[in-house]
């Protein structure tokens, strides 16, 4: 469920790090996954204090430097996150 994803979005956001600034090709089921799940419904789009808007950001950071970067994330994980930060009421940056 999206809560336990949210627990696990620092432990992901630093294994697609180290996936990316090691030259890796980061599946594309498994990035979409990592940066949807770490959004919810709480301030600043967190599960209980977990997640939320900057681990989503710094897992799409990593995703995006990674050699497979520029076809990983959908259309619909980006809309996911252009959400939640129009919902945090960061307008300018969604």
């Amino acid at each position: 469920n999206r809560l336990k994803g949210a627990r696990a979005s620092e432990p992901a956001r630093k294994i697609l790090e180290d996936m990316s600034e090691s030259g890796y090709d980061i599946p594309i089921d498994l990035a979409n996954s990592c940066v949807v799940n770490s959004l919810g419904e709480g301030p600043s789009a967190t599960h209980d204090d977990c997640g939320g808007i900057d681990a989503a950001l710094a897992m799409v950071a990593a995703v995006e430097s990674s050699p497979n970067g520029n076809a990983s994330l959908t259309d619909a994980t980006y809309g996911r996150l252009v959400s939640a930060l129009a919902l945090d009421g960061a307008v300018e940056e969604a």
